[in-house]
């Protein structure tokens, strides 16, 4: 299976729990505990990834993913206002995702 298809599954599934998190937060009601077993699917998907990815990459990709998608939730459906600090980083991480794949840029492994 191709290793996008993991990290696509790993960032959406990080950002239902992280909306959950923070709708749970904002309503005090126990959707947490829905969060919890995202992040349980999180560990197993990440466990078949690294069988067939190298960690530094797939975590970074990951991550990056993970993070614009926060973002883009944070933005519309929270409406929470975001900074010039804060969109500069998202620009940062979009350079970073074309420095990670594209093949133009890898260097030789060590």
């Amino acid at each position: 299976m191709n290793h996008y298809y993991y990290i696509l599954m790993l960032i959406i599934l990080e950002s239902v729990a992280i909306s959950l998190l923070k709708y749970s937060s904002k309503n005090n009601n126990k959707f947490y505990v829905l969060s919890g077993i995202c992040y349980l699917l999180i560990v197993y998907i990440l466990y078949k990834l690294f069988k067939v990815e190298k960690v530094v990459t797939s975590f970074a990709l990951w991550n990056i993913g993970a993070i614009l998608f926060a973002y883009i939730i944070s933005v519309f459906i929270f409406k929470e206002r975001v900074n010039l600090y804060e969109k500069s980083g998202i620009l940062l991480l979009v350079i970073s995702i074309v420095l990670l794949e594209h093949k133009y840029f890898k260097l030789p492994a060590i």
